[in-house]
């Protein structure tokens, strides 16, 4: 695995912050 920690924070905070949007959005229909 490359060392680019941002880049994999970025891809993790990513993943995370479009799971909360998807759940949101399942919630409010």
């Amino acid at each position: 695995m490359p060392k680019t920690r941002g880049l994999g924070l970025d891809e993790n905070t990513l993943e995370i912050a479009d799971k909360n949007f998807t759940d949101c959005l399942k919630k409010s229909k």
